[in-house]
């Protein structure tokens, strides 16, 4: 059995892992090659997937011989590569709201002169400076988590349902797709049986007048014979 037909995935029965064939129905093998994402490429009836891309809830319960099954309606969801990817991105947008670190606050000197009552001044507004980018950075980040907070939390079944819904749409408009192109070729070759149905009609007018003509000659012939015969006598 060949590789996992996932972009990026290089497992293989010959390293251990259990693969699954793309399903013989129609509408589910659309679905699959749907959610790995492969551009340009349709299933065969050697592809397959492997275990690591079907969640656990996919699986039927454990059997008596040790097999694992999926279930009829199994869809593979799980695909490590695009999550990293994501997590990377997440994480970059992460480190640009983290907290820059600021100079705190000191006991300052009562200045004595001008300067070094500028010189203080000056510090004392570096500080206030600071302070307020803390400040700013501090609500920038309470912000991000209430907008955490606030996202609902979504249980095992309702993620299971959107994931059957989304797959089901996508396999609706695969379906179509194919549908169309079908719909296309058929019409394609009966365009194609009305030409050789034409073409053998031409044939068979072409054969008719062939086949009057010889019965014309043939006939000539035996009339040509009738007269010239009855001259020899024998």
């Amino acid at each position: 059995m060949p590789g996992c037909s996932v972009p990026g995935c290089h497992n293989s029965s010959a390293k251990g892992y259990s693969m699954k064939s793309f399903p013989t129905n129609l509408a589910r093998r659309l679905e699959w090659a749907k959610m790995i994402d492969r551009k340009n490429w349709i299933p065969n009836r050697t592809s397959c997937i492997c275990e690591v891309h079907f969640p656990p809830f996919m699986w039927e319960k454990p059997r008596v011989d040790g097999k694992r099954k999926l279930r009829h309606n199994a869809v593979p969801t799980m695909f490590p590569l695009r999550s990293k990817r994501v997590n990377a991105r997440n994480e970059l947008n992460k480190n640009g709201l983290e907290l820059i670190p600021g100079s705190s606050k000191q006991n300052l000197p009562v200045p004595h002169s001008m300067a070094e009552q500028s010189a203080a001044t000056e510090h004392c507004e570096n500080n206030v400076n600071s302070t307020n980018d803390i400040r700013t950075h501090l609500i920038a980040n309470e912000n991000v988590d209430a907008i955490k907070n606030e996202v609902p939390t979504v249980s095992s079944e309702e993620e299971e349902n959107a994931v059957m819904d989304k797959s089901a749409k996508r396999a609706l408009t695969m379906s179509a797709f194919y549908l169309r192109n079908m719909k296309e070729r058929l019409i394609k070759q009966q365009r194609e049986i009305l030409e050789l149905r034409q073409r053998l009609r031409n044939s068979e007018r072409v054969n008719r007048k062939l086949k009057r003509r010889m019965e014309e000659r043939k006939i000539c012939a035996q009339e040509i014979l009738e007269c010239v015969l009855p001259k020899f006598k024998f």
